[in-house]
């Protein structure tokens, strides 16, 4: 089942991502009524999230306790507070996959 993890990812969002597949997977196609974005879907997605799991570049967004790699939950404490740019941001570890997560507020 697709995790759409690219979406989740800072470096993503501000054009950080150093890995092609993942920053042209997104991108104008034709149709009958003119140019629309085109989004990856199925086993496609599958394939760039597999990418997007295993990048040593990874910086995943959350919002709330669940880890959106593996949908586990997410440690008790804040690890650190840093600033990434002009924001400030909170840095939590997955009890589950030790995946290092990122927060712009705290939410445990």
């Amino acid at each position: 089942m697709p995790r759409y993890l690219m979406d989740f990812c800072f470096k993503y969002q501000e054009s950080g991502c150093p890995v092609d597949d993942i920053k042209n997977a997104r991108r104008a196609g034709e149709t009958d009524e003119g140019k629309i974005p085109l989004f990856p879907s199925g086993e496609d997605q599958e394939r760039l999230d597999h990418i997007c799991e295993k990048c040593k570049e990874r910086m995943f967004e959350i919002e709330t306790t669940v880890c959106p790699v593996c949908r586990g939950g997410i440690g008790p404490a804040t690890v650190s507070e840093w600033e990434v740019g002009s924001r400030t941001v909170y840095q939590y570890r997955c009890i589950q996959c030790d995946s290092l997560l990122y927060s712009p507020k705290k939410i445990v």
